[in-house]
């Protein structure tokens, strides 16, 4: 729609400078990302808050057009990639989060109407990723006590 172009936008110039100074960032000491890293997230965290307290709620797109944040997110993400440990789990976590997410939100979303509340789309996303971790963690578990290690490719 008509609100969707200028977010678009938005996130084709990010990605364009993320294009450009990707070398600088893969070359940068590690202290000085994480540093950044750590004010971004809090920020990310602040803006959420002043969004949800100067309109009363935050939707799903307010979470996701938190651009500097994520923005960092994902470069910090882009740096530590090869030298994050158990990389073939938090992959298969990914893969697992993805499948089920949806599952989850809907299951907040009839608990709203049933139960008559309304319950914060960034709350939601916390749950969704904490469910969905410990679901994960159960089929890891269900997977090598019955040997059904052919169930690890489904994620």
């Amino acid at each position: 729609g008509n609100n969707s172009f200028p977010i678009l936008l938005i996130y084709i110039y990010l990605g364009l400078i993320v294009a450009i100074l990707l070398p600088k960032l893969l070359a940068s000491p590690g202290r000085s990302v994480a540093t950044i890293f750590t004010m971004m997230i809090i920020l990310y965290f602040v803006e959420n808050i002043i969004i949800w307290s100067q309109t009363g709620k935050i939707d799903n797109l307010t979470v996701v057009m938190t651009a500097p944040a994520s923005l960092m997110l994902v470069l910090w993400g882009i740096k530590w990639q090869a030298s994050l440990q158990h990389d073939l789990f938090w992959r298969q976590f990914s893969t697992f989060l993805f499948c089920i997410h949806v599952g989850i939100i809907h299951v907040f979303d009839v608990a709203k109407v049933v139960l008559h509340i309304s319950i914060n789309s960034f709350i939601v996303m916390v749950m969704t990723v904490a469910i969905s971790y410990f679901l994960f963690l159960v089929f890891n578990r269900l997977m090598r006590m019955h040997g059904m290690m052919w169930l690890k490719w489904f994620v």
